[in-house]
């Protein structure tokens, strides 16, 4: 079962500097209310390394225009109204449907 990000976490990414792709993803699926553990498989990562990059932590060049594709995919859904998902199921289905588009 996937848990919800932590206050402390959303503030960390919320308040960070950073401008690597990892952060912008971070931010995005906390936007989109899509949990990590679900995204992580998506990506086919680990979700510790998902995290890692969600803290600005270096991304293998392999997962660079897959984080940004996806990234860019999920803040258009924000702006069109499709996102954020209401329930963990709606995030699932969503992620389903889109991880079948970038594999």
């Amino acid at each position: 079962m996937s848990r919800r990000y932590t206050a402390d976490f959303i503030e960390t990414v919320r308040t960070s500097d950073s401008d690597s792709a990892g952060v912008a993803l971070a931010k995005a699926c906390i936007d989109a209310n899509l949990p990590a553990a679900y995204v992580a498989k998506i990506l086919n990562v680990s979700r510790m390394t998902l995290h890692a990059w969600f803290r600005g932590k270096p991304i293998r060049f392999r997962n660079m225009l897959l984080i940004e594709s996806l990234t860019a995919r999920i803040q258009n859904d924000l702006t069109a109204g499709v996102l954020p998902a209401k329930t963990k199921k709606e995030a699932l289905t969503y992620l389903d449907a889109l991880g079948k588009t970038v594999e």
